[in-house]
């Protein structure tokens, strides 16, 4: 009798680990299947490259809608960046692009601001006026880029209380968080709570341009014809190396017909119509890497082989035992 509590005592202890290893076993496999079904929506797509057209709402808006309508004629949405001063404006042009399912950003208060040289009160301000206005005509605003890339820490601490979730304020290779120099995908800025997002750029062998058609015609001095050389080719880069392509338009001088920028543009939409993209809102481009950066908890315990020798000792000896209790018996 003490011989058969003793195995049976060491059979519920078997039993029991081997339950709770099942257990977190079928656990751990719908945890893994959740993930998958949560980001299968970004999985099909990773092939692709992702494009974000960044597009500024300025000044008068000349342009604008020429450069949306083209967009949406292809069935593509956008991020548009509207400052303080456009909202104010021209609330109703704000209202409609909403409407037209394209995500609204905000571009700070006004054209060429910039706020590393504005105190945090004044910076503050700024931005609060601004983001109000721009969600009066829109929605709740979580994206941001500063006028000329301006911005310092102080910034960073008011649009985390902005609850602003993505900044576009950042360059890859020229204008970056320390550590992430040549990151071209969105990023976590350490200690605060929105990602960066980094304006892509093209190396020439001779200079390194980024993709803003603005400075490609003031500061590069890019003609049309170059300025779709640029944009193609960094495609290509991109396809090659599976990264996001990132850049900013200001529709008064990529819808500029006279300068062939609006033609170098449009050759460019049409090269790569084609091609394997996926054309994203800044917010859907941080999602997608958000989603892939997501690790899975591994919460399986393994089974070691100890474990495994402990059970099949177990067995034997029950089977051992119940074959001397039936020659005991006959």
């Amino acid at each position: 009798m003490t011989e058969l509590k003793s195995i049976i005592t060491v059979l519920l202890i078997t039993l029991v680990f081997a339950g709770i290893n099942t257990v977190i076993t079928c656990s751990a496999e719908e945890e893994k299947i959740c993930v998958i079904d949560n980001s299968s929506t970004y999985k099909q797509s990773t092939d692709n490259v992702l494009i974000n057209f960044q597009v500024d709402a300025e000044y008068t808006g000349e342009h604008l809608l020429k450069v949306l309508d083209e967009f949406e004629r292809r069935g593509y949405t956008t991020t548009v960046y509207i400052t303080g001063t456009f909202a104010q404006n021209n609330g109703s042009t704000v209202q409609m692009i909403y409407g037209n399912g394209h995500e609204i950003a905000f571009h700070g208060w006004v054209t060429a601001e910039k706020l590393e040289t504005m105190d945090y009160n004044a910076q503050k301000e700024k931005l609060i006026s601004a983001k109000n206005l721009v969600e009066e005509n829109s929605q709740i605003v979580v994206s941001f880029r500063p006028q000329y890339y301006s911005q310092n820490e102080d910034t960073f601490t008011i649009l985390d209380s902005l609850n602003v979730s993505h900044n576009s304020g950042f360059i890859s290779g020229l204008k970056y968080i320390p550590g992430y120099k040549n990151e071209s995908k969105p990023y976590i800025v350490p200690n605060h709570s929105f990602y960066a997002v980094p304006v892509s750029m093209y190396e020439t062998s001779d200079e390194t341009i980024y993709l803003c058609d603005l400075s490609a015609s003031n500061k590069y001095k890019i003609n049309a014809t170059e300025w779709y050389s640029v944009l193609k080719n960094k495609f290509d880069e991109c396809e090659e190396k599976k990264e996001p392509m990132v850049m900013v338009l200001h529709p008064w001088i990529t819808g500029n017909e006279t300068t062939g920028y609006w033609q170098a543009f449009n050759q460019f939409l049409n090269y790569t119509e084609n091609k394997n993209i996926s054309v994203v809102s800044t917010k859907e481009l941080v999602d997608y890497y958000d989603e892939m950066q997501t690790p899975i908890i591994q919460t399986e315990t393994p089974v070691t082989p100890a474990f495994e020798a402990i059970s099949a000792m177990s067995c034997i000896y029950f089977i051992v035992y119940i074959m001397r209790k039936r020659k005991q018996n006959k």
